[in-house]
């Protein structure tokens, strides 16, 4: 191991800064573990929220992450295809989505993996996209819901089809793989949770309000939605509507500028 150290450090006075930067990368995909902080003391190794590393990805990236999974004829792929269009949770999905297509419009429906009744989350949860194949992942279950027309249920105001896996860790595993390609190294690595980001990104970039958000992401508060996603990194034109089991509590603490204490009046002149 002191060995390995020594090379490094004497890679690293011939090319500081560069090695610094690879380094650092390494250490992130925790291939560098414990090195780091002995080549580079007083460095910091924080890793970029999933979140705020979206913007260094393709703008398309969803749709290739689907398209690479269809392509290797993965048996995820619609899966990671409902997870692109609607942000679910991989436990979720593995508890069973409810796709319906009627009269142009897809709905889907789900139960919710965090409902403690009274305390957090809904029940479930229903996303209705008008225009479905403008979204990410949107137009591959269109293709898919057509092709399986004879194996989905289809009655006369509608079709209807049923995606469940049966272990969301290897879920987890295959939007790992797919998305490898489309990573950034040291900056962002695709998973189900940047796919759930981005949703909520495309919702605040269309200026959906905070409760509409929360509910679309399956909670009971609205104060919830603030830790995903970014305005900036948002698809503009996203429509969707929003039914829940339950209302969305109003959480939020109101701006700086609107709690601040007004001055307190001198008695007197």
């Amino acid at each position: 191991a002191m060995e390995k150290v020594r090379t490094l450090v004497r890679d690293m006075i011939r090319f500081p800064e560069d090695l610094k930067r690879e380094h650092l990368a390494l250490w992130r995909r925790g291939e560098l573990v414990g090195d780091f902080e002995q080549l580079h003391p007083g460095e910091q190794t924080h890793r970029a929220s999933k979140r705020a590393g979206l913007r260094a990805l393709p703008e398309d990236w969803r749709n290739r992450l689907v398209r690479a999974a269809d392509d290797a004829g993965s048996i995820f792929a619609i899966a990671i295809a409902v997870i692109c269009l609607t942000g679910y949770r991989p436990v979720e999905v593995a508890l069973g989505v409810e796709l319906i297509l009627e009269g142009g419009e897809l709905r889907v429906r789900i139960r919710g993996a965090k409902y403690v009744p009274g305390l957090s989350g809904q029940a479930w949860r229903e996303l209705i996209f008008p225009a479905p194949a403008s979204c990410p992942g949107g137009r591959a279950i269109l293709k898919w819901m057509a092709a399986a027309s004879g194996v989905g249920s289809t009655t006369s105001t509608g079709q209807s089809m049923m995606v469940q896996v049966k272990s969301r860790q290897a879920l987890c595993n295959a939007v790992r793989d797919f998305g490898r390609p489309l990573s950034v190294p040291g900056v962002h690595d695709i998973s189900c949770l940047s796919l759930r980001h981005a949703f909520a990104s495309d919702l605040k970039a269309a200026g959906y309000a905070p409760a509409e958000i929360a509910a679309a992401l399956g909670h009971a508060v609205d104060k919830t939605c603030t830790m995903y996603g970014m305005c900036v990194q948002g698809r503009g034109g996203l429509s969707i509507r929003v039914r829940t089991s339950g209302p969305v509590k109003p959480t939020r603490q109101a701006p700086p500028a609107a709690r601040r204490k007004a001055p307190k009046r001198r008695n007197g002149p």
